[in-house]
């Protein structure tokens, strides 16, 4: 009897045990755990979208909405905005023809954490609303004017998941009279943010390559003494000139912050602005992977896709292709949009690690770190539809089909014409700014068969990590499940 008893125990011991063994959080959750209430609340590295009235622009122009894109990380901000504005046509009377402004940015942005209320985690829970004030200094173009000034942003931003909604008051001091720009002007804004995801990736600071070099340098020296003739006893002057060449190896360590390959999915915007041609507006879905050194997209877009105004050179009977004839930037008369959708792919490479490659030796090998900040360059190409082409003044096809009738030579083709464009393969060579799950390109882009729309263009992307999404996500229900208990 007794012995039954200490095996029942023994078992009620093991049960015990063993329950408990499976309501207990595995070593890698507890330090998912901690790493949850270590993670960064604000959002470090953004890319936003703001839209406002310009104001800052005189009255008697007409401008339309202005927009800006603004790049934040940390404490450093970039912008570039964007607009459109009237002035009288040069070509047709009591008409208004439209003109792009473009305007740059470059400053500081600072939090202030006293104020933060609320708190949220790895960037994809939680509410934070954060008061910040940027400074920027500014460029103001348009035409062939340039207006520099400052530029002061106070702001609130509500960070949720993801993103925030920001709404700023701006204040912009250019100074001095401007016929294009008010010397003082206020205008509040408003704007939406996608969050890097800089605690989703939670980069490592880790060494990515030893590098060893030889510098060489040369320097001069140059003595000026006096001596005495012998016989006529006259002083004359003696220039010596000394070179010593300098040899110094050394060596050193890089680092990077690394996040590791990664595969993601996200939208993807494709936009410009330019008097020559007409608005691009594509809206679409990429594929993304990254990896140490490499990067591969593939894409789908579909919207509007800008068409300039003409060749430089436009084609005739007796010059059907004009040698190294080349868009005119100066001409906007027949500007316009195609309807079009397009798919293709790309491959890029890291544009700092590539040059110091090529400029260091590397004895340990190659680079190891997949950068949570990295420049990239590539090419790439797909295939293209072009439909319905819409020209952006109402007067722009009479007037083109009056220099046909007027110029029997002139040929009607796809370079003077975008009429004549048609579904085409195309190429294109790129170079981005990417911060972790944004990515900011700045794109070429050469169509066969419909060369007008060879427009130069911006395409923001957001490439969702999703494998390191779901982890995340089953933490945060792991976490809320223990809590509970």
């Amino acid at each position: 009897m007794k012995k039954l008893i200490l095996v029942f125990v023994g078992l009620v011991h093991f049960l015990f045990a063993l329950a408990q063994q499976d309501s207990t959080m595995s070593e890698s959750d507890k330090q998912e755990l901690r790493n949850l209430f270590k993670s960064k609340q604000i959002m470090m590295a953004s890319l936003g979208y703001y839209k406002s009235r310009p104001s800052f622009l005189q009255e008697n122009l007409g401008a339309g909405d202005y927009e800006s894109f603004w790049y934040h990380d940390s404490y450093f901000l970039l912008g570039f905005g964007q607009g459109k504005y009237l002035r009288p046509s040069e070509y047709v009377i009591n008409k208004a023809d439209t003109f792009a402004f473009n305007d740059f940015s470059i400053g500081l942005n600072f939090n202030i954490p006293k104020w933060n209320i609320g708190r949220r985690l790895w960037d994809i829970s939680g509410v934070m609303l954060v008061p910040q004030i940027g400074v920027c200094y500014n460029v103001l173009s348009a035409e062939n004017e340039s207006i520099k000034g400052l530029k002061v942003l106070p702001s609130l931003s509500l960070q949720l998941p993801y993103g925030a909604i920001d709404i700023r008051l701006n204040m912009d001091l250019r100074g001095g009279n401007h016929d294009f720009a008010k010397g003082l002007s206020f205008y509040p804004e408003i704007g939406i943010r996608i969050d890097g995801l800089y605690n989703i990736f939670d980069p490592e600071w880790t060494s990515n390559g030893h590098y060893e070099g030889t510098r060489t340098w040369k320097t001069v020296e140059i003595r000026t003494t006096y001596e005495r003739d012998e016989i006529t006893r006259e002083l004359y002057e003696v220039t010596i000139r000394t070179e010593t060449r300098h040899v110094e190896n050394y060596n050193f360590d890089a680092y990077a912050r690394n996040i590791g390959p990664f595969v993601a999915i996200g939208p993807r915007l494709t936009f410009s602005n330019h008097d020559f041609a007409g608005n691009t507006r594509m809206y679409g879905l990429g594929i993304s992977g990254r990896m140490p050194m490499y990067g591969i997209d593939f894409f789908a877009d579909y919207g509007k896709m800008g068409f300039a105004s003409s060749f430089e050179k436009p084609e005739v009977i007796g010059e059907p292709k004009p040698k190294d004839n080349k868009i005119n930037k100066e001409d906007y008369l027949f500007a316009g949009t195609y309807e079009s959708g397009r798919i293709g792919g790309r491959i890029g490479f890291d544009l700092v690690e590539s040059l110091m490659r090529l400029f260091y030796s590397a004895p340990s090998g190659s680079a190891s770190a997949t950068k949570f900040t990295r420049i990239q360059g590539g090419i790439g190409g797909g295939y293209a539809l072009v439909n319905k082409p819409q020209y952006d003044r109402s007067y722009a096809p009479q007037y083109l089909d009056s220099l046909t009738t007027s110029d029997y030579t002139r040929l009607t083709t796809s370079v003077n014409d975008a009429r004549f464009g048609e579904n085409t393969t195309f190429f294109t060579y790129f170079i981005s700014l990417e911060v972790g799950a944004v990515a900011v390109s700045w794109e070429n882009y050469r169509y066969k068969y419909a060369p007008l729309a060879n427009v130069r263009t911006m395409t923001v992307s957001y490439m969702l990590p999703y494998n390191r999404l779901i982890k995340r996500y089953k933490n945060l229900r792991l976490m809320k499940k223990v809590m509970t208990e």
